[in-house]
């Protein structure tokens, strides 16, 4: 359920994908994906009220999209870290979809912000297993 993804630090650090030696600040960031079935046709209608209640900012763009993205920001961290929300239609016609949570924070670290939101968001939009 849990994927890490390889991040390259932004400290201006060329990464050489050939013969050459990495040298580099490389980090894995926090990302997690799990698949979930959406209550209706629209996954902005089945998961915008709870996204936002749990305060989630929704750009408007996304209203009739097939793919639904969301920012969260908290004042624990002191705004440092934003965790990013996408969730898309795996198979619209059987309302199966993916939700992929992410930050900039280094997945190693115990505590993190996409931890704790992966965490509580799972509780409403409960993960799921399709064959």
């Amino acid at each position: 359920m849990y994927k890490c993804v390889p991040l390259i630090s932004t400290s201006g650090t060329v990464l050489d994908l050939g013969m050459g030696s990495l040298k580099s600040n490389l980090f894995f960031m926090a990302f997690i994906q799990y698949f979930s079935q959406a209550d209706s046709e629209s996954l902005f209608e089945s998961y915008v009220p709870f996204l936002q209640n749990y305060g989630m900012m929704i750009p408007q763009t996304f209203t009739k999209s097939k793919q639904l993205f969301a920012e969260f920001k908290s004042k624990e961290n002191n705004y440092l870290s934003k965790v990013n929300l996408l969730i898309s239609w795996v198979d619209e016609s059987q309302k199966k979809c993916s939700v992929e949570i992410w930050s900039d924070e280094p997945f190693s670290k115990e505590i993190t912000l996409c931890k704790k939101v992966h965490h509580e968001i799972s509780q409403f939009i409960i993960p799921t297993e399709f064959s």
